[in-house]
């Protein structure tokens, strides 16, 4: 990434103006949804993550042919995308899925941030460590949501999710500028020694669903040696912090989203 591009997308005032602005700009109607109460997503607000198992059918994946660089994915959605639309369109079936989402955003109208299929091939263990590899929060929206479909089994060697509950997230500093981005001795420093003790990791089963609200919980993963392939969808409110270009240019030209957001939202 450039310098620009980096500061970009690093620096929080300007993602803080750009929402701000798409918000008094935008001509689309405010829709506001029934707030609506249930169980389990009443139980989110509490502790916001929440696993889920789904039944999905034995697919092949388009793995690329490339040359590892050691970045922490690879977004292979072009070369699946009807497998992905598939499995998206059983995740958002889900009586409990959408009942997170709609009460997580407390009646505001839900809005697709994004839809990726990240592959970590297997790889020799590396210190060489960046960007979501390294402890962070996700800056999207102020409220945003992530739900991770696994399509491989992950165990220690496969880059699980690896987070800090709320309360010790809580303890690490976030800086009022910069999306901040922690090495491990840091946060170890931070809560005087018990990084290990604190560090909490899913390993679970392919068909496994993750919904996890990635802004709370301090966290970090593809920290592979084996294999990963996750299924990512972002939700945030329809004025994000931060449009993902490539995802805006390929709603835009394919109705499955629209369609995706009128049934998350009941429409």
């Amino acid at each position: 990434m450039s310098i620009i591009g980096t500061i970009r997308w690093r620096m929080k005032l300007l993602r803080f103006v750009q929402k701000k602005i798409r918000y008094f700009s935008s001509k689309s109607p405010m829709i506001t949804l029934e707030h609506t109460s249930d169980s389990i997503a009443d139980s989110f607000f509490k502790n916001p993550a929440y696993v889920t198992e789904l039944n999905i059918p034995n697919i092949l994946i388009d793995r690329p042919n490339l040359e590892d660089n050691f970045q922490p994915f690879y977004n292979i959605y072009d070369q699946n995308s009807e497998i992905c639309k598939e499995l998206v369109t059983q995740i958002a079936a889900r009586s409990d899925i959408i009942a997170i989402l709609r009460s997580y955003f407390e009646g505001a109208y839900v809005k697709c941030w994004n839809i990726s299929l990240n592959y970590s091939p297997a790889r020799r263990e590396s210190t060489n460590i960046t960007e979501s590899q390294l402890w962070h929060w996700d800056y999207n929206d102020k409220k945003l949501i992530h739900l991770m479909l696994y399509l491989t089994d992950v165990d220690e060697d496969s880059g699980p999710f690896t987070y800090l509950d709320k309360i010790n997230s809580e303890l690490v500093p976030r800086n009022p500028y910069w999306i901040e981005r922690y090495d491990d001795d840091s946060i170890n420093s931070i809560l005087n020694g018990n990084l290990k003790k604190f560090t909490n990791k899913i390993v679970c089963k392919r068909g496994t669903c993750l919904v996890v609200d990635a802004g709370v919980f301090l966290h970090q993963g593809a920290r592979n040696t084996k294999e990963r392939i996750v299924l990512s969808c972002s939700f945030t409110t329809d004025f994000p912090y931060e449009l993902e270009p490539r995802f805006e240019a390929l709603i835009r030209k394919d109705e499955f989203f629209s369609a995706l957001e009128r049934n998350i939202n009941g429409e």
